[in-house]
């Protein structure tokens, strides 16, 4: 496996809650100890319900099958997103994982994501074109209100 490197500078990195809806879940990007921490708290009220984090670049994996993410976390049900260059900014790829408090290497492969615009499924069979990635994050919208927090140590992409 080749490394892709994250850039935990948190400058990279920007938050995008329910607010932008009204909502009132709140989230943050931090660095501790070396790793990335996104953490916040998720709110239902005024018809919220997420909270997401992603990192901006280009990165041309042309050839990969997939990516490994090492993280751990509180036990709710995020999602992994992808974008690519030729997907409008609304939309965006996603995969289910569950991370728990131990370290654990999730195992994305680029066929498992699907195609999601604005929380609705928009493609079962358009899949990311890693030769076009041009971002990567976390989306939490479990429909549970709360306190979460999610720890990204590394990824790694699959060659």
């Amino acid at each position: 496996m080749d490394q892709l490197r994250v850039n935990i500078d948190i400058s990279n990195w920007q938050t995008v809650d329910d607010v932008v809806m009204g909502g009132r879940s709140r989230s943050n990007i931090v660095e501790a100890d070396g790793v990335l921490r996104f953490e916040g708290e998720v709110s239902l009220e005024n018809n919220g319900g997420f909270c997401s984090a992603r990192n901006a670049g280009l990165w041309d994996l042309g050839g990969a099958t997939g990516l490994v993410w090492t993280m751990r976390g509180s036990s709710r049900d995020f999602e992994a997103t992808l974008r690519t260059a030729e997907i409008p900014e609304s939309t965006s790829f996603r995969c289910a994982f569950r991370p728990e408090a131990d370290w654990q290497d999730f195992d994305f492969k680029f066929d498992d994501f699907r195609l999601f615009r604005r929380g609705q499924l928009v493609s079962e069979v358009e899949r990311p074109d890693p030769s076009q990635l041009v971002s990567f994050g976390f989306l939490l919208a479990d429909a549970s209100p709360g306190p979460f927090w999610l720890e990204l140590e590394r990824i790694l992409a699959n060659t």
